[in-house]
């Protein structure tokens, strides 16, 4: 029997232990775990190209994991700058922070206010190898959660997910961070694959799953001020509750539509814009997205065209694609909320008609402005759906705003203006969401609020089959006379609105 050649075992920076030849001393050869070229010592191994550098001074070394996405050679702080989501000057002053407080680059950066947590997910995401998910989709088994202490869990921002034999899934705010994921293989003794989840949902699921069932303390929000400006009593949890809103349902179809679009070689923005533009959850979820992004607008994103245009084709589909992976309402939720979503497409429509005759100039704005006055309906039901979705919406909106106070503490169009904040919609939008029953009430007066806010009335005179004449406008004379429309041409507008079904 042949004698086996004499070997010397090596070690990989990532742990990985090999056994090479002897004769191999000084020859470069793989990692078989992380894939990083190693020259073979008598001492271990080392890298043919130094590794980044780690520690607060490299901005966390956030290069990627051995067993998750491609390792860039950029540090995570010069990758921001480079794509104009940050500046030198302030990385310098996060770094700074950094030295004295520890804590993770990215999130001092967002603690300072100098990135948008939305804008880092979306940048995150793009990176070759990262694969995103949503955590609403995943229940954490409580035996997962004795690998990663809670303190650790908070403090790098990581949450196990799951685990299969010695292979162990993670959700990370920065998955491209190596450091966490080689201190989290060294706790648990097991590979680690990362996967990109949004900050604030590894926050919530933390605090959710890591706390005792007896020891969970009741939501109260951080805004005390804008909960008692919503409503009287004490602060609302569902508006706590709006505040932690993701994302909103879909139209029935909308995301169907999509994803055949998606296959089509021949599609274009201009196609796109027409199959989600009449829906307000799509809607608000797109300019939420295009305003997250660092693209240096002098002026917040207010129509459905810029966002497409900002975010481009394959960027607006992507954001499509992962939507359509979140949880949707049950079947009979969505048909409950149908006549929202067509009432909203009215209301759009009557608003682009009436801005026509108003200001020209603004059609396209106050078309989104119409579409989005729904959304707090929609927030509502999906925050508490068999409470909210048992009112009956029938009633006039008078009794309807007061039952919704009593149930919540905030009424629809509350809600909605509070989503549209959180979300960095545009004042001029959610100004009009919140003041379209009572424009008067708006702290700053609005063309735009005044606008919808007729808009609202005149789908409603549509709906209502009344007479098509002057009489049917009595209530809105005020509203009129501020935009100088004249009540012969509101009802040439809703004769126009009755036109187009």
């Amino acid at each position: 029997m042949a004698q086996e050649a004499p070997h010397v075992v090596v070690v990989c920076q990532c742990g990985q232990k090999m056994k090479v030849p002897e004769a191999s001393i000084g020859k470069t050869f793989k990692c078989v775990k992380c894939g990083q070229k190693l020259q073979a010592m008598r001492e271990g191994a080392k890298p043919v190209a130094e590794a980044p550098p780690t520690g607060p001074a490299a901005g966390d070394a956030e290069g990627a994991p051995p067993s998750g996405p491609p390792a860039p050679r950029e540090r995570i702080g010069q990758l921001l700058i480079e794509h104009g989501l940050i500046t030198a000057d302030q990385l310098k002053e996060a770094l700074n922070h950094q030295l004295e407080h520890g804590g993770k680059t990215f999130e001092i950066l967002i603690s300072l206010g100098f990135l948008d947590k939305n804008a880092l997910h979306l940048f995150l995401s793009k990176q070759p190898g990262v694969v995103s998910i949503d955590l609403k989709n995943y229940e954490i088994r409580h035996d997962l959660l004795d690998l990663i202490p809670q303190d650790f869990a908070l403090s790098h921002v990581v949450l196990p997910i799951d685990k299969l034999g010695k292979l162990l899934t993670v959700g990370m705010a920065c998955p491209t961070d190596s450091a966490t994921i080689q201190e989290v293989e060294k706790m648990t003794g097991l590979r680690v694959k990362a996967m990109l989840c949004r900050l604030d949902d590894i926050h919530a699921a933390v605090k959710q799953y890591y706390r005792a069932p007896e020891a969970a303390e009741q939501v109260t929000g951080e805004d005390l001020g804008l909960a008692r400006e919503l409503g009287p009593g004490p602060p609302a949890n569902v508006a706590d509750m709006i505040k932690q809103i993701s994302d909103l349902s879909a139209a029935p179809g909308t995301l169907d539509r999509v994803k055949q679009n998606s296959a089509d070689s021949a599609r274009t923005l201009a196609i796109l814009a027409r199959t989600v533009g009449g829906d307000p959850a799509i809607v608000a979820y797109l300019l939420k997205v295009a305003n997250a992004a660092p693209y240096g607008l002098s002026q917040r994103v207010d129509t459905i065209g810029t966002a497409l245009a900002l975010l481009g084709l394959e960027g607006a589909t992507k954001v499509l694609a992962e939507y359509g992976s979140v949880d949707g309402y049950a079947e009979e939720i969505a048909s409950k909320l149908e006549p929202f979503y067509a009432r909203a497409i009215l209301c759009a429509r009557a608003a682009r008609l009436i801005a026509r005759v108003h200001d020209a100039n603004n059609t396209a704005s106050a078309f989104t402005a119409g579409l989005l006055l729904e959304i707090g309906r929609f927030a509502l039901a999906k925050v508490q759906p068999e409470e909210y979705l048992g009112f009956d919406f029938s009633v006039p909106d008078v009794i309807l705003l007061k039952a919704e106070n009593e149930a919540f503490n905030i009424t629809h169009p509350e809600a909605g203006y509070l989503l549209a904040q959180k979300w960095g919609l545009p004042k001029s939008l959610a100004d009009g969401i919140r003041y379209h029953h009572d424009p008067k009430s708006a702290a700053e007066p609005s063309d735009l609020v005044n606008i919808v806010s007729l808009a609202a009335t005149t789908a409603d005179l549509y709906v209502s089959n009344v007479p098509m004449e002057v009489s049917a406008f009595k209530s809105c004379e005020g509203l009129l006379k501020t935009l100088s429309i004249p009540a012969d041409t509101a009802v040439r507008i809703l004769q126009e609105l009755s036109k187009r079904k």
